[in-house]
């Protein structure tokens, strides 16, 4: 991808062909010891080992790592257990914050943050507050896997709560579910009940979904524009999308 303006786009590894793996350099059974310790949800151990599958997550962090030098400072909006920060640390980042509104998934990250010695800054926030937030401004936001499972939601509230914290270059970075799915069978029920009975299906996931004229429009009534296009081809389309100020 092009770089936003004023990043600095200290490394080329994908245009030389050397993008690094998707995947943490982390051992699995530490991951999973940690996670059971705190009763982290065990979603995260599946996010951990399928990582390289997760398009959505790691074609992002890897469009940062290419784009943004490695004293920019990044906030990642439902963290979990903080596997995005793990990996951008990984890459160099130093200046790493999180927050989910799980407090055992929080307890797990400063773990790993602690064992792996990487400098993450973890807190719980229910993403709606922002009540323990740093008072400071960011180069990236990451709000991946987040906003399309929220009950209550407003977009436009969304942004008017976190586009202040951007620095003036900042980048935000937030997936949605395309209103195409809406033609997919089955896609008003959750994705995992598919092969059940219909009286035993529980509501889609998610709750949230967006056409791009959609989104442009409300991106364009916050004064932001989009500056990159994360997609793959698969049942359920989902979309990432960069944003900047206009």
């Amino acid at each position: 991808g092009r770089a936003p303006a004023g990043c600095a786009p200290v490394l080329r590894r994908h245009a030389r062909g050397l993008r690094p793996s998707p995947r943490l350099n982390l051992p699995s059974g530490m991951v999973e010891r940690v996670l059971a310790r705190h009763q982290a949800p065990n979603w995260f151990n599946h996010a951990f080992r399928e990582r390289e599958s997760r398009w959505d997550c790691w074609q992002p962090c890897a469009w940062v790592a290419e784009n943004f030098s490695r004293d920019a400072k990044v906030l990642s909006l439902g963290c979990g257990v903080g596997l995005n920060l793990l990996w951008l640390a990984e890459q160099g980042f130093q200046h790493l914050d999180g927050c989910d509104i799980d407090p055992k998934a929080i307890a797990a990250g400063r773990e790993l943050a602690r064992l792996t010695r990487r400098p993450l800054r973890l807190w719980v926030d229910d993403l709606r507050t922002a009540k323990d937030f740093p008072a400071e401004s960011y180069n990236v936001i990451e709000a991946l896997g987040v906003t399309m499972f929220l009950g209550e939601f407003s977009l436009a509230a969304y942004l008017d709560k976190y586009v202040p914290l951007l620095a003036p270059d900042g980048v935000l970075l937030l997936d949605a579910i395309d209103t195409s799915f809406e033609s997919v069978p089955n896609h008003e029920f959750c994705t995992q009940d598919w092969d059940k009975p219909a009286e035993q299906r529980r509501p889609s996931e998610y709750k949230h979904r967006f056409s791009k004229p959609e989104l442009e429009a409300v991106f364009a009534a916050k004064g932001l524009s989009i500056c990159h296009i994360f997609q793959e081809a698969q049942t359920i389309p989902r979309t990432v999308y960069a944003v900047k100020r206009a």
